[in-house]
This record gives C-alpha cells, sequence and structure tokens, in this order.
C-alpha cells in the first residue's frame, strides 16, 4: 500500500486508528484524528458554493436556488 486516505468519521474518533494513521505508511485524514499527527483535507462550502453562484450567472442564469439542511446548534 503506498497511503491512506481516512474517511470514516465514526472510526477516526478511536485512538487505535490514530495509532495506525500516523504508522509508516503516508496518510491523510478528511476529520481530526485523536492524538493529532495526521494530514488533514478538507474543503470551504462557502468557498464552493460561491464559485457554483459565479459560474452560473457567468451562463446567464439569474434565478438560481440552494436547499441545505437547517443548522443545528452543536454540529448538523
Amino acid at each position: 500500500m503506498d497511503g491512506i486516505l481516512s474517511a470514516a468519521p465514526r472510526m477516526e474518533k478511536n485512538a487505535e486508528i490514530g495509532v495506525l494513521l500516523r504508522g509508516q505508511v503516508p496518510a491523510v485524514s478528511i476529520h481530526h484524528v485523536p492524538g493529532g499527527g495526521v494530514p488533514v483535507v478538507g474543503s470551504s462550502h462557502g468557498g464552493t458554493g460561491r464559485m457554483v453562484a459565479n459560474h452560473l450567472v457567468e451562463l446567464g442564469r439569474h434565478n438560481v436556488a440552494m436547499v441545505a439542511a437547517a443548522r443545528r446548534s452543536g454540529g448538523w
């Protein structure tokens, strides 16, 4: 194996997974890992939304809508 991309939010809270991801194989996660030491990648939802909206406007679209979940306290 050349590398690991970890995308399992429930498993990444497990300290043993953190040990595995800090092993000899290069690893990156999309969520923070207990104990740190693992690079984290993510996205900017706001930035992505702006890119999409700008693209649609450049295509001549003017009536654009967005559908999103309501934000709850403590997370989504």
